[in-house]
Order: C-alpha cells, then structure tokens, then sequence
C-alpha cells in the first residue's frame, strides 16, 4: 500500500502511544489520521490486518482503532489476535457494517467501544481516551503522557491533577487495594 501518512519512521515523540488505525478504506484512514493528528496523536497506518500483523511493533504503547469487515480477516479476528498477547492493546471498533451480534462479540472479546459511521469526532476521541487509559497510558493536562501511575500496592503514585477523571476511575477499579479504599471512603460515617 502506498504511504497513508504512516509514521513507518518511528514513534516521533519518545514512548507517546500511537493510534493504530486498520481500515480498507484510504481516503477514510488518510481522513481520520489527519484529525488524530491535529489532536496531538501519533498515528500510523495499516489497510489491513495482514499489513498490520507484518509491521506493528509491540513494543509502542497505544490502541487500535478497527474495522469489522475488510478483506482477509477482520476486526474481531485481529481483536483475538491481540487479545492472546501479554501486554495486550486496547481496541475500538468504528466501522460502517455494525450489527448486534458483531458488537456484544466485540465488546465481550474486551472492547472499549463499537461506534457506527459516521462517528462524532468527540465520541471517536472519548474512546480513545479510554482505551488509552485501559492500556496504562493516560494523557496530562500539559500534553505529555503519563505511565505506571499505579505502585506495587496498587495505589495512585502521581498527582490526580495530571490524570483525567475517567482514567483514574478506570485504574482505581483495577486496583484492589484503591477500590477497598475507596469504598470504605464512600460509606456515610458512622456506618459499619
């Protein structure tokens, strides 16, 4: 496949997570890399789950944005895929041919979401925001990004001010040790 403004170079800021974007469909992928870019995302480019499979680098942080349907496997094929490695990346559905059975398969295989297109763009960036933040890799307030913000017991190792609310809510309800504190917090006082 020609160059889709694919970072094929390397990551361009240090260790920032990519959006890996798999869809058949060019003039969609050069569309929404260029808004993902303008928000301030590395994105790289792939027209289909084998070119994915030969060229994605495991060792980036991020998430993938899918396809149901494309030529070859799709979407949920690549989502089991994925699914089985150790580190595993977040996955958001967005495609044209949505139906009941493909979504809750999807979203029992660990999606963070399925969106239909066309999509809002705000709706496309919440998701992204949390699939980043399911994959351990929040965005702060001045632009960089965050990782590890959870310690050896569990508990939130960095300033709240730098994460936003849905990724800390999201790694409070990972950690045992926070959610028992937090549910001891949320008990009226005096209650046993």
């Amino acid at each position: 496949m020609p160059n889709i403004e694919s970072a094929q170079s390397g990551v361009e800021r240090q260790g920032a997570p990519v959006i890996y974007l798999v869809d058949d469909d060019p003039s969609f992928l050069r569309a929404l890399s260029r808004r993902l870019r303008t928000d301030g995302y590395e994105v790289e480019c792939f027209d289909s789950v084998e070119e994915f499979l030969r060229r994605h680098r495991s060792d980036i942080p991020g998430c993938a944005v899918l396809d149901l349907q494309m030529p070859g496997p799709g979407g949920l094929e690549l989502q089991e895929t994925l699914a089985q490695a150790d580190d595993p990346l977040p996955v958001v559905f967005l495609t044209a041919h949505g139906d009941v059975p493909s979504s809750v398969r999807a979203m029992k295989g660990g999606a963070v979401d399925f969106l239909r297109k066309p999509v809002r763009g705000d709706d496309l960036l919440n998701a992204i925001r949390l699939a980043l933040a399911r994959g351990g890799h929040c965005e702060r307030s001045d632009g960089r990004s965050e990782h590890g913000v959870l310690g050896t017991n569990g508990c939130l190792h960095v300033s709240a001010r730098f994460l936003c609310s849905s990724c800390v809510a999201y790694r409070i309800s990972r950690s045992p040790t926070c959610s028992a504190s937090a549910n001891a917090l949320s008990k009226p006082i005096g209650a046993n």
